[in-house]
């Protein structure tokens, strides 16, 4: 699991490796953004505790925060997770929280619509995984599979549970998974007001390695002789 209160993130920084598997040698993780990130506000993206999903102060949900500044409605940053290639087949039980995922205030056209969309991952064997995706009270979602996109319903306060989006990527094996952070492009103004999300913690697990079905058999019938062979043993020791 990438825990961001055991990791660090220099402010600013758009690409970072983590070594935390002490069962996988070298970075296990690495977190990558591109797209307009010209558009951060300055010194993020940065691991804060501006957002703390409903869970309180203690101990403090530290996440990643993306907060941007977009020119106009089609612009939008990307977020690319890869798990490291020491993983032989993936890993699984991927799944994770963003925080905060919202609209600004207005009428008929929000000063920002928080949007998530292209959400998705590799498997082991380079297809496409589709997420399952929780909303809460401030956002929905539209659309299935690969196409699914979650969009900011409602105005939500930085300390509430009521923006945060569920996504998981089940049981399936994956080697990374990507979302994209934007705003629709209608029903938002022009130029959207400075806006942003929290990402939490990422949890995974390692593919277990399988006995093959051979080695499996001959360590089996292997057995009695290691136990003839150790009982001579015993008698010459005597």
């Amino acid at each position: 699991m990438l825990d961001w209160n055991n990791v660090s993130w220099t402010s600013g920084s758009l690409s970072t490796s983590y070594d935390i598997d002490p069962n996988n040698p070298g970075n296990d993780i690495t977190i990558t953004i591109t797209g307009s990130t010209g558009a951060f506000i300055s010194g993020r993206p940065e691991i804060t505790t501006d957002f703390t999903g409903g869970f309180g102060a203690s101990p403090s949900p530290d996440n990643l925060e993306l907060w941007v500044d977009f020119g106009n409605r089609s612009q939008s940053v990307t977020v690319t997770v890869t798990f490291s290639a020491g993983y032989v087949g993936g890993v699984n039980d991927v799944n994770f929280l963003l925080f905060d995922v919202d609209t600004g205030s207005g009428g008929g056209t929000k000063t920002f619509i928080d949007q998530i969309r292209d959400i998705s991952a590799v498997s082991a064997s380079g297809g496409l995984i589709a997420p399952t995706i929780t909303t809460s009270a401030n956002n929905s979602v539209s659309g299935s599979g690969t196409n699914q996109v979650v969009s900011g319903t409602g105005e939500n306060n930085n300390s509430s549970g009521a923006g945060n989006v569920g996504i998981s990527f089940g049981t399936n094996y994956i080697t990374s998974f990507t979302f994209e952070y934007g705003n629709p492009s209608t029903g938002v103004q022009k130029n959207p007001d400075s806006q942003s999300i929290g990402l939490y913690d990422i949890n995974f697990k390692p593919k277990v390695p399988e006995v093959h079905p051979g080695l499996f058999a001959a360590l089996v019938s292997a057995f009695p002789f290691l136990g003839g062979l150790f009982r001579r043993f015993r008698t010459i020791g005597k």
